[in-house]
C-alpha cells in the first residue's frame, strides 16, 4: 500500500534515523516548519501545508503548497493528516509530530485515532517512540523493547498479549488505570490482540 510521510516542526535530534525509514515512493507532506526537517533530509516535499508561522526560509517553486490563514480551527499536521486521506492514502506515517510542545504531541496522537476511524493506518516515529492504535489485532517488533498500552477508549475489551514479559488474557483495560505502562517484548514479535474499543501502543527505547 503507498504510503504519505507528513513532516511536521517538531523534534528531530538525528536525522540519520529516518534515512531508511523513508521509501523513494512515499508521498511526501510537509506540514508548516517540517520542510526544514524535510531539507535536513534531503527530501523534496510533494506538497507543503501550513500557515508559515514556523518556516521563514524560501518556499520552493514547482511544488504544490496549500496556504492557510493563521487564525484557524485545525493544526498544520491535522489539515497534513485530512489532505493525505483525501488522496486516498490509507497508510501514514508522521514524522517531527512529537517534541517539547506537549498540546502538540497529543493533538498528534488523537490524529492516529482519526486515521484509524477512517480505515487507515496511522504510526508516529521518533528517535525514541513508535507510537500505534490497535483496533483488533497488532503485531509489533524488537525483542527487549519496552512497550506500553493505553486505553484510547473508555474500555478496552478482551485484550490478550503473546510474546510479552506481563501476559493478559481476555482482560478488560479501562481508561485512567493505566496499568500498561513498561511491558516488556521477550520475542522478537510480539502480538496485541483486543475484541473491542481502542488501545494506543507506544513501543520505547531510553
Amino acid at each position: 500500500m503507498k504510503r504519505a510521510v507528513i513532516i511536521s516542526a517538531g523534534s528531530i535530534l538525528d536525522y540519520s534515523f529516518y534515512k531508511d525509514k523513508i521509501r523513494d515512493d512515499d508521498f511526501i507532506i510537509c506540514a508548516d516548519g517540517g520542510l526544514t526537517h524535510a531539507k535536513n533530509l534531503n527530501l523534496t516535499p510533494n506538497l507543503i501545508v501550513g500557515d508559515f508561522d514556523s518556516f521563514l526560509g524560501e518556499i520552493p517553486k514547482d511544488i504544490e503548497v496549500i496556504k492557510l490563514d493563521y487564525e484557524k480551527d485545525f493544526t498544520d499536521t491535522n489539515i497534513a493528516v485530512d489532505e493525505a486521506l483525501k488522496r486516498g492514502f490509507l497508510n501514514i506515517l508522521l514524522i517531527g509530530a512529537a517534541g517539547t510542545r506537549l498540546d502538540h504531541t497529543l493533538a498528534n496522537i488523537e490524529l492516529l485515532k482519526r486515521i484509524c476511524d477512517y480505515g487507515g493506518h496511522g504510526e508516529i516515529l521518533c528517535e525514541k517512540n513508535q507510537i500505534l492504535i490497535c483496533k483488533d489485532q497488532l503485531k509489533i517488533y524488537g525483542k527487549g523493547d519496552t512497550v506500553s498500552l493505553l486505553p484510547m477508549t473508555d474500555e478496552v475489551y478482551g485484550v490478550t498479549l503473546w510474546g510479552f514479559k506481563y501476559p493478559l488474557c481476555d482482560y478488560t483495560m479501562k481508561k485512567g488505570t493505566p496499568i500498561g505502562v513498561s511491558n516488556v517484548l521477550l520475542e522478537d514479535e510480539g502480538v496485541i490482540k483486543i475484541k473491542a474499543g481502542l488501545l494506543l501502543v507506544i513501543k520505547s527505547k531510553d
